[in-house]
């Protein structure tokens, strides 16, 4: 799976573990890297976005810390929400499809999807092997899967 550079790549951001202790940590990591080395989807202040995105990795990593277990799931939410913003279009972030206990960014590969890909105006390609790939107006590849 590949996607250009401006958007986070496909995969696995934390596997083997749905232990909350263990994947906000990692949530806030990968938050961190998006932040500083991906582009923004959507976001018109990007300063603000920032700023609430660095109280909301303080805040999660202080829940863990004090195991401030009632704030989780929201915490957890408000993380992929947060990361959401940096994903590739027609990816999302959740578990693998095959594995529960895989969180990652993952290409939407439902017919449903990719008919509402072809609509934006985005070219989607699925070659005679199951090979699909997604491409912007401009015919640049913005993710594949292999």
């Amino acid at each position: 799976m590949a996607t250009t550079g401006k958007y986070m790549p496909i995969g696995t951001i934390i596997s083997d573990t749905v232990n909350p202790e263990h994947t906000l940590p990692a949530l806030c990591d990968f938050l961190v890297t998006c932040m500083h080395e991906y582009e923004w989807q959507g976001h018109t202040d990007q300063f603000r976005a920032f700023e609430e995105n660095y109280n909301l990795i303080q805040c999660a990593r202080a829940a863990v810390k004090n195991l401030h277990s009632c704030q989780f799931d929201s915490l957890f939410l408000e993380l992929c929400e947060a990361i959401e913003a940096f994903c590739a279009p027609y990816t999302t972030l959740g578990t693998h499809p095959y594995d529960g206990a895989d969180l990652g960014i993952w290409p939407m590969l439902d017919n449903e999807s990719l008919d509402a890909a072809r609509d934006s105006g985005y070219r989607v390609e699925i070659s005679d092997h199951g090979n699909v790939a997604l491409y912007d107006a401009a015919d640049i590849e913005i993710w594949s899967v292999v």
